[in-house]
């Protein structure tokens, strides 16, 4: 199987703007219907579907408020179930390091022995500007608020 010459390529090219279909173009020229829908310059590729970084970034955005909001579920139903607070004993395998995460009752974390590295509660997740660190609190209101943003946090 040869290469497809220029002259041919440029004669599919003429035969297709004059009107003809593709299938009469591969006659004329005497090459298979593929090649012409190949080189046929009156087809229209599908457009690419490259999104942009920013909605991209809100789509990632959008995905990990959602899964925040399956953690809450879940924890709501974890306490209601009469489970005190199952992580406050024991320890765990750190996700980094592979170390020993215990709970630390002072920063209401897990917190690994090896690597420090700190797991908190979705209580302290802010939606607004995807912070994790602990909230504040306002005893007049009894209103959570996220130190990093001010928006109000929602408890339930």
């Amino acid at each position: 199987m040869g290469r497809l010459t220029k002259a041919k390529i440029d004669e599919i090219g003429k035969l297709r703007e004059k009107g003809y279909t593709q299938r009469e173009t591969a006659e004329k020229v005497k090459v298979h219907l593929r090649t012409v829908r190949k080189y046929d310059p009156l087809h229209e590729s599908k457009p690419s579907r490259q999104h942009s970084v920013e909605d991209r970034l809100a789509a990632l955005e959008g995905a990990l408020r959602a899964s925040w909001d399956w953690i809450d579920l879940l924890y709501a139903i974890m306490l209601r179930s009469n489970l005190a607070y199952p992580f406050d004993e024991g320890s765990y395998v750190c996700p980094r390091c592979e170390g020993k995460l215990e709970y630390d009752e002072d920063q209401y974390a897990h917190v690994c022995r090896d690597c420090g590295h700190k797991i908190v509660p979705s209580l302290f997740w802010c939606y607004r500007c995807l912070s994790q660190q602990e909230m504040g609190y306002v005893e007049e209101t009894g209103e959570w608020f996220c130190r990093n943003c001010g928006a109000k946090r929602y408890i339930h």
